[in-house]
């Protein structure tokens, strides 16, 4: 059965950039998510990615995904197809 998924990235390789990447949606299993996210965001972050059952806030999606967001995204659950995903890219060089 399908629940609720939430994968998240941190990624900083060069100390001159900061990417936050988030993908909330139905899957299987973590393995199943992780494949959606990778999908929306590219194989590159698949190494750097988190998965966790439901619609999760933490330090990475607190700033992608209004809290509301999230509430609205865990009352959908059964009830409707969906998907959230989002990114933040700060480039400092």
């Amino acid at each position: 059965m399908k629940t609720i998924w939430t994968v998240w990235a941190d990624y900083g390789a060069t100390g001159e950039g900061h990417t936050l990447m988030v993908w909330i949606g139905y899957a299987v299993d973590a393995a199943e998510a992780q494949y959606s996210f990778v999908e929306k965001f590219g194989e590159l972050f698949a190494k750097f990615c988190r998965a966790e059952q439901g619609a999760v806030i933490n330090e990475v999606t607190a700033v992608l995904l209004p809290a509301e967001t999230a509430k609205r995204l865990e009352r959908a659950r059964g009830r409707a197809n969906l998907e959230f995903y989002s990114s933040l890219h700060i480039n400092a060089s």
